[in-house]
This record gives C-alpha cells, sequence and structure tokens, in this order.
C-alpha cells in the first residue's frame, strides 16, 4: 500500500531522477515533473513503476509559471488524491557567466527557475499538507548558496534565497507537523557534470580531504534522512565530500 504521494521537480534525469526513484524505493507514489524531454522522464517514471510496484506519472511544467504549477497542482490531486507528503524542489538552472556580461533576461530566468519555482510548488501543494497536518518539503539548493562562486552571481543568489527561505517556512508550517529542509550539494556527479571533463573531477577530489566527490546516490540518502526525521527542521546538509565545511 502506498504512503501517499511525492512531487519531485526536474526528475527527468540526473539528481531529480535518482530522488525520485528514492521516494518509489521507499513506498511513495511519484509525479515526476519535466520541461523539456518526455521521453527521459517517461523513462524514469516506467523504471520506478516497474522496480518498486508503485505508480509513477509524468507532467510537462516550467515551475517559474505559477499556472503551469497550478495545472500541476490540479493533475496531482485527480491522480493521486490529496494524500500528498513530499515535495521535492529540484527544478533547476544556471549561466555560467559573469553577472556584468549578463542580460537581465538571462538572469530573471535563473531566478525565476530555482527561487520562484519552489515558491510556487510550496504556495499551491504545501497547502494539502496543511490539510492532512503532515508533509515533508525538501528544496536542493547548492553550496553555492552558502559562498560565492565564480561566474554563478544570479544562481548563488537564488540558491541562498532558498537556503532563507525555508528556515522561514519551517517555523510557520511546523504546527502542521510539515518539515522543510535544504539539501546543499557540492560536486555531484552525473551525465551533466561529466561532460564538464576530468580536470575538474580531478580538482574537486583534490580539494576534499576524502578525495572523493559525489554521486547521486548519496543525494538519495539525503534525502531519505529528512523525510524519514521527526525532528530535522529548518537545516541545510550538504553532501560535497568536506570541500566546504560550515
Amino acid at each position: 500500500m502506498s504512503k501517499g504521494y511525492a512531487v519531485v521537480t526536474g526528475a527527468g534525469r540526473s539528481i531529480g531522477a535518482a530522488l525520485a526513484r528514492q521516494l518509489g524505493k521507499e513506498g511513495y507514489d511519484v509525479l515526476i515533473n519535466y520541461s523539456s524531454s518526455s521521453q527521459k522522464a517517461e523513462e524514469v517514471a516506467q523504471s520506478i513503476s516497474q522496480d518498486f510496484g508503485v505508480k509513477a506519472v509524468t507532467f510537462k511544467a516550467s515551475v517559474e509559471d505559477y499556472n503551469q504549477v497550478k495545472e500541476m497542482r490540479d493533475f496531482a490531486v485527480e491522480t493521486f488524491g490529496e494524500k500528498m507528503v513530499v515535495l521535492v524542489n529540484n527544478a533547476g538552472i544556471m549561466n555560467r557567466k559573469k553577472f556584468v556580461d549578463m542580460e537581465p533576461d538571462e538572469y530573471a530566468r535563473v531566478i525565476g527557475v530555482d527561487l520562484f519555482g519552489t515558491l510556487n510548488c510550496c504556495n499551491l501543494f504545501v497547502p494539502l499538507m496543511i490539510k492532512q497536518n503532515f508533509g515533508r518539503v525538501i528544496t536542493i539548493a547548492s553550496t553555492a548558496g552558502l559562498r560565492g562562486s565564480i561566474d554563478q552571481s544570479d544562481y548563488c543568489a537564488a540558491k541562498g534565497a532558498q537556503i532563507a527561505f525555508t528556515r522561514a517556512v519551517a517555523l510557520e508550517w511546523g504546527q502542521y507537523n510539515i518539515t522543510a529542509n535544504v539539501i546543499a550539494p557540492g560536486f555531484i556527479m552525473t551525465e551533466g557534470t561529466a561532460e564538464l571533463g576530468p580536470q575538474l573531477e580531478a580538482r574537486i577530489r583534490s580539494q576534499s580531504p576524502l578525495g572523493q566527490v559525489g554521486s547521486v546516490d548519496d543525494m538519495a540518502q539525503a534525502l531519505s534522512y529528512l523525510i524519514n526525521s521527526d525532528i530535522m527542521t529548518g537545516q541545510t546538509i550538504s553532501p560535497n565530500c568536506g570541500v566546504f565545511m560550515f
């Protein structure tokens, strides 16, 4: 029997897909949000259903668009009902440009997806949690939200704001048995980061006292801990192999 359902944004690949699979493994039905590749999202959904025997569906929505998120919320309720237990705000983008070289629409897009996407999803999905007096909200930020990062100023701003937002809503939602936490990873090996080349991976390993880089499995383990904890709220945990300590 399902524990209820989870919504994971940006779950068509990489970290988001690993988080969606972890939720399926733990007995949740899963709504997999994506914005571009329907084929990859469908593959993730099929693998979750086949491997874990839960229901997994996909929904295309750009999370920075409030109306699209509202449509996704309505689809979730029509498909699964109102027992929405876990929200994972994972969707995110970055520019990798010097701030003075960016056009306003470029940094507005990053703030829109990374920050407003989180706000939109929380605004629309958390009322379902409040109604049932239980829920878990996990937002995927980055160590970039905790310290500066060259050529990522807009991304740093969005990720730092996600962390501050989470602390505030953890105070608001605690009375409803809803926890809100952040996972702020460092370098995580995915198909995307692998394309950046072995030199970057080697540099990150050299900065780690463990000589390691993170994996999507590390992210899944962090998620599992947070959704199963009754006392962790308003916190930021950072799987980063000791490259950044705070």
